[in-house]
């Protein structure tokens, strides 16, 4: 009613602040003097039917501008940041990849350079520039540094990098300790002979006791409840679950010993390779950044602090006993240091898990053999472990339907 709403407390600064625009004589002086001096983009509101220049995309410009925002810094500190590959400022990797989203095309460079030098006196320029829209003025800035992708790439990588070691780490983690659980469970041991036992005589049951098998497909597992008996409802399964049960109630519990089993069927070892792969690209163009950065230092102190024409990153040579101490020059270069002895150390950490893997798969006699099929993945032999001890653990319930016998 209107008695509760005239009740409601309203902060009318607050609302004043947020939704109604000031008149330009409200603000206060100084905030005027940062916005035309090219202060942080983030610190500017706009006057309301301010005419700002917008050489590129309306609907791009736009929306470079509200991402932008989110960097609380000048344009100019934006550019030098980025031409240092500076992370001390604090810059988030969402940030970095709005800055990579908004530099400049081609032909965006072309239209903002013939825009800025339309003018009879380089005092122009200034004013040119501030007719610029925010999205074009970051633009036109960061035209300046050399290689601005490159950089930028480089930055956002140095922030993603620990992270996605840290990952492949865990995941390698978790499959060498998978591999650990499935050789040393003897309860699963057990359970597979008793599952070899019963198979064999449900197979050979109109043979000879040299008809059987010395093992099986692990992929049989899976089968067990689909076998039925005579009686239409009774599987393999439950009756595995019952003679267990029977015999030696300790095996009903076999996926306690196997429980980062479960957790490992998760993991793609193909992925994983894939993203150390991408890791050591990663590294190495921060390598090459890296020597860039201080070949660039170094032509500009022998041209004086001139121009100095820009060199590719790509085509720097330098000879391998001076690259590690221009590499420890630099916080990039010691980064690249860093970075490469990590990945050292997980090339032999993935090595020594996957040759586990291979003689885990001897193990079980499912390595393929000369001319066999492909061996398993480490996902695809954990799935079926995994998947196992779900189809035993939901075949429990049933295990008293029946009355069986105790193992011979």
């Amino acid at each position: 009613d209107d008695e509760t709403i005239k009740s409601i407390d309203i902060d009318e600064d607050e609302f004043t602040e947020l939704f109604q625009a000031q008149e330009p004589s409200s603000q206060p002086a100084a905030a005027v003097q940062q916005r035309q001096s090219g202060g942080g983009v983030g610190m500017k509101k706009k006057k309301r039917g301010s005419a700002a220049v917008r050489v590129i995309d309306a609907k791009r410009a736009n929306n470079g501008g509200i991402s932008l925002a989110r960097v609380k810094m000048t344009f100019d500190e934006m550019s030098q940041n980025v031409d240092q590959m500076d992370l001390a400022s604090l810059l988030t990797a969402g940030q970095i990849e709005n800055m990579i989203e908004y530099l400049p095309t081609k032909e965006e460079q072309e239209r903002l350079t013939e825009y800025m030098l339309n003018v009879e006196q380089e005092a122009d320029l200034v004013g040119r520039f501030h007719s610029l829209c925010e999205c074009e003025k970051f633009m036109v800035s960061i035209m300046t540094v050399q290689h601005p992708k490159e950089k930028l790439d480089a930055m956002h990588f140095k922030l993603d990098f620990q992270g996605s070691m840290d990952s492949i780490v865990q995941d390698a983690d978790l499959v060498d300790k998978a591999c650990d659980e499935l050789r040393n469970s003897a309860r699963l041991k057990k359970l597979l002979g008793i599952v070899l036992e019963f198979g064999n005589k449900l197979n050979t049951a109109a043979q000879g006791p040299e008809d059987k098998a010395n093992g099986f497909a692990l992929d049989s597992l899976l089968k067990l409840k689909q076998t039925k008996a005579f009686d239409k409802k009774t599987t393999f399964l439950n009756y595995i679950v019952s003679i267990v049960e029977r015999n030696d109630e300790s095996l009903l519990d076999f996926a306690k010993d196997i429980q980062t089993v479960i957790k490992a069927e998760r993991v793609h070892w193909d992925a994983c390779v894939s993203a150390m792969e991408q890791v050591e690209t990663q590294v190495e163009n921060l390598r090459r950044m890296a020597l860039y950065e201080v070949h660039q230092e170094e032509e500009s102190k022998k041209d004086g602090g001139g121009s100095t024409p820009p060199t590719a990153p790509d085509s720097i040579q330098v000879p391998a006993d001076e690259e590690f101490a221009m590499l420890q020059s630099t916080s990039t270069g010691r980064f690249t240091i860093d970075a490469l002895k990590q990945l050292s150390k997980l090339h032999v950490k993935a090595d020594a898990t996957m040759e586990k893997f291979e003689n885990l798969l001897k193990y079980f006699g499912e390595d393929g053999g000369e001319g066999g099929a492909r061996p398993k993945r480490p996902h695809e032999l954990f799935s079926i472990f995994s998947q196992f001890s779900r189809d035993f653990e939901q075949a429990r319930p049933l295990k008293k339907s029946k009355s069986f016998g105790s193992i011979k």
